[in-house]
């Protein structure tokens, strides 16, 4: 069988590219031959459907027209030749074949349940967002309605669809597995010596949480890792916190939901602080960051999944999320596997706090996210992965 992949192309590697990665591999282990079908996503043509927008009209709202310029990029892939067309991140759901399989992690979010955040950050201009919003839904009602069968990347995400889109019938779920898989017999001691997070730095993944709270429970070593769009922001806020003192309370509009500048992060001063902000690592950095840490930190808001919290959970560490934090909540159980808390950075250099000081506390809860994340397998995942793929070819 002929399959195909569309795919945008971002020019990163990680979340779902890694996905991608192991579904590639799966298919090719099933003896199918595939073609991937992608397009440069982050330089698209600023000429639509062969309108010239205007930079000043462009700039007014960049994620909508790029959208619509990615839009008219998965229309122009020709996939007739395919068996099975398989469509990744939005909006490559638009592509049309009468055996379309859509591997649906989420729509283009700020139309859709992160739009009031988008505005209240001043990321985008209310009135030009809002009309936008409409064009965008109506578009992409109609792509879904034609896609064959949705396989959404989790309950949260069907939920989503049953929303905004009505779609209640052909949906499945799918689990990915962790990034990386580890030996479940793999208990090697290590030495608990830091909080850790592990996340882009973009909105609204909230990373500016974590600097706050490290900083509050500055008597616990912290490690960040992690690039992206406001990787200079997170840099000045610890610089900020080092010359003006640690406020106890921070408003979400002074921290995390506001626009602020972009800010070369090569440009701000190293400072001293317990908390070091590692950019990008190598796997094995990142292996023994996860070995020596007292717990992970996943402060984002509203998440689709968590690849992060399974490969933190696999390496037996607690988990601490936020009670605003979308599925990541349903991967962490409140004092059972991890710790739940208020999305603010006092709660979670308590939380921080709470584990480093009770050893014991973090070991037993260590060993429930253990367990959990022996639950998210890829034998798992590929299973539901076939399950969809028949349905779609039946």
């Amino acid at each position: 069988m002929h399959i195909a992949i569309v795919k945008p192309d971002w020019g990163i590697r990680g979340g779902f590219e890694l996905v991608a990665e192991r579904l590639v591999t799966h298919i090719q282990s099933l003896g199918h031959r595939l073609t991937i079908l992608s397009f440069d996503a982050a330089h698209t043509d600023r000429r639509p459907y062969g309108q010239r927008v205007t930079s000043e009209i462009w700039d007014s709202s960049p994620i909508f027209f790029g959208y619509l310029a990615q839009y008219e990029a998965t229309k122009s892939i020709d996939v007739g030749r395919a068996d099975v067309v398989i469509s990744t991140q939005p909006p490559t759901f638009a592509v049309e074949h009468p055996r379309h399989l859509s591997i649906f992690y989420h729509h283009i979010r700020p139309f859709y349940d992160l739009s009031q955040y988008f505005i209240d950050a001043h990321l985008v201009k209310p009135e030009v967002h809002r009309q936008a919003q409409v064009a965008v839904r109506e578009i992409d009602q109609r792509a879904l309605e034609r896609v064959t069968h949705v396989l959404a990347g989790s309950e949260t995400v069907s939920e989503r669809l049953a929303l905004y889109n009505s779609r209640t019938s052909g949906v499945s779920v799918f689990h990915a597995g962790p990034s990386v898989e580890r030996d479940p017999d793999d208990r090697r001691s290590t030495s608990s010596r830091h909080a850790l997070c592990v996340s882009r730095h973009d909105f609204p993944k909230r990373t500016e949480l974590f600097v706050h709270a490290a900083r509050l429970a500055d008597d616990v070593p912290a490690v960040s890792v992690g690039t992206g769009g406001r990787l200079g922001i997170i840099r000045t806020i610890d610089r900020q916190f080092s010359d003006d003192g640690v406020p106890d309370v921070m408003d979400d509009a002074n921290l995390w939901l506001t626009n602020h500048p972009w800010i070369d992060p090569s440009s701000v001063e190293t400072t001293r602080s317990n908390l070091r902000i590692a950019g990008s690592v190598t796997d094995e950095e990142l292996d023994q960051l996860y070995r020596d840490a007292i717990c992970v930190v996943a402060p984002a808001l509203l998440e689709d999944y968590g690849l992060t919290v399974i490969e933190a959970m696999s390496y037996g560490k607690p988990v601490i999320v936020c009670t605003d934090g979308g599925y990541l909540c349903h991967f962490v159980q409140h004092e059972v596997n991890g710790l739940v808390v208020d999305p603010n950075g006092a709660s979670i250099a308590a939380a921080i706090r709470r584990l480093a000081r009770d050893p014991e506390l973090a070991r037993r809860l260590g060993e429930a996210a253990r367990g959990t994340a022996a639950e998210f397998t890829w034998t798992r995942a590929f299973a539901e992965f076939d399950d969809a793929l028949a349905k779609v070819m039946s």
